[in-house]
Order: structure tokens, then C-alpha cells, then sequence
């Protein structure tokens, strides 16, 4: 019985007939063929294709790193906050959009101009893309002097069944979720007139605020107050509340 002549690979060790040009295994070369005899006993080399060119493996490295957020605005810490918070509110509770112009925020508040840096401006317009994405009517402003606000103001136009408890506290988480810490303990809750109010300590790495929620019939406003107790940032709520309202 006529045995198949092998050639091992020098490479990998892969047993290969012996007419072949490269390894089945790993695509070595393999040299030159060995003959092939034809009927005639006249031998002719094996003309096989060559080896298939691969790229070399992509070298393991490190992840790509991602840039920390610029904090040269000031106003970064604001935007971490309100995003975190509107995503908890919005995306839980699906506050029900009511139809007409939708909300705006006065150019000055409490004194204190709106802020009208590129920063503060995207801030707003993430803000009022957030609402979109919802079918939701979101009005946002900074207010300040300087770089870094003195005051953050969001308001939502619509109206939910959840209870203000049930929404202050998805609030709270959206913001915890966002890296702050919530004196929960510091907090102050009540009603003024039909709008109930909740107000709470926050702090991060680097700022001490505070942050109130009110509800009415029409609308959700939030108002984040940077270097601010509960006390102060509650009767700037009032402020907000009248001047939109």
C-alpha cells in the first residue's frame, strides 16, 4: 500500500504533504517543493500558490484615555448635576409635555444677570435637547457675574401623577448617581401656596450647594445654588418660582 509522503512544518510542527508550499497551519513557507512524479517518471516541480500575507497581530496596549471634563467654565459642576437630575426625573417619570411656547427664564434673577459664556450656552441647549429627546419643553439658565455661577435654574413644563415625594426622591438619586453627596438629613420640605417645595445639601469634591425642586399644576423647577445653605437657596426658589410662573 503506497504511503502519502509527509513534511513536517519547521514552524509549528504540521504534518504537510510533501508537495506542499506552505504550512496548513500557520502559513509558513515551507520551501521548495518536493518533485511530483508524472506517468512518465519525468519529475516537475510543484507549482503551489504562495502563502497568503496577513497583517501582523495589533499590539495590546492601554485603553484610550478619556479626557476628564474641562472645569475652566466653573460651570461643569452644574451640568453633571442638572444632567443627572432631569434624566432621573424625565426618564422615570415621563412628565407629560403640555402644548404652547414652552418655558423661558428672565435675563436676570434675584439681581444676578444670566451668564452668557459659550459654556453657559451649551448648558442650555443640553438641557433643552434632553426635553426634546422626551417630547418635553425644558428651559435652563446660568446665572453669575464671573466664570462660575452663582445659580443654576431648570424648569420643566408638563405635570406628572407621581406624588412630589416620589419625584424628589428619583431627584435626589439622579444627583447621587452623578458623584455628589446628599445630606439628606439637612433637607427642608413644605408647601407655599399649591407649590411644594423640597431642598437639600449637596456637596462634591470641590463645591458645597444646595439644590430645591418645586412642583405646581404646570410646571417642575429646579434650582441649584453653588456656595449656598438650604435656607438661602429655598427663598431663590420663591424668587424663580414668581418670575416664571
Amino acid at each position: 500500500m503506497q504511503v502519502d509522503e509527509k513534511r513536517a512544518c519547521p514552524s509549528c510542527g504540521g504534518d504537510n504533504p510533501a508537495t506542499a508550499a506552505f504550512c496548513w497551519r500557520c502559513y509558513a513557507p515551507l520551501g521548495q517543493a518536493a518533485a511530483t512524479p508524472t506517468r512518465a517518471g519525468v519529475a516537475a516541480p510543484a507549482r503551489m500558490p504562495a502563502a497568503p500575507s496577513f497583517p501582523p497581530p495589533p499590539v495590546a496596549g492601554p485603553p484610550p484615555s478619556v479626557p476628564a471634563p474641562s472645569r475652566s467654565s466653573g460651570i461643569s459642576w452644574g451640568v453633571r448635576l442638572a444632567v443627572g437630575a432631569l434624566a432621573a426625573l424625565v426618564g422615570y417619570f415621563g412628565v407629560q409635555a403640555v402644548f404652547g411656547g414652552g418655558p423661558s427664564l428672565p435675563d436676570t434673577l434675584a439681581g444676578t444677570p444670566r451668564m452668557t459664556s459659550q459654556a453657559a450656552k451649551d448648558f442650555e441647549k443640553q438641557m433643552a435637547d434632553q426635553g426634546k429627546r422626551n417630547d418635553l419643553k425644558i428651559a435652563a439658565a446660568a446665572y453669575g457675574a464671573g466664570t462660575t455661577p452663582d445659580f443654576m435654574v431648570m424648569l420643566i413644563q408638563g405635570s406628572s401623577l407621581e406624588s412630589t415625594d416620589q419625584m424628589f426622591d428619583q431627584f435626589v438619586q439622579g444627583m447621587s448617581s452623578s458623584g455628589a453627596s446628599i445630606d439628606s438629613a439637612g433637607g427642608d420640605s413644605g408647601q407655599r401656596g399649591s407649590t411644594e417645595y423640597r431642598c437639600v445639601p449637596v456637596s462634591t469634591t470641590s463645591v458645597t450647594a444646595a439644590a430645591c425642586m418645586w412642583r405646581d399644576e404646570t410646571n417642575v423647577g429646579i434650582v441649584l445654588k453653588l456656595n449656598g445653605g438650604v435656607a438661602d437657596t429655598r427663598d431663590l426658589l420663591f424668587t424663580a418660582h414668581d418670575a416664571v410662573v
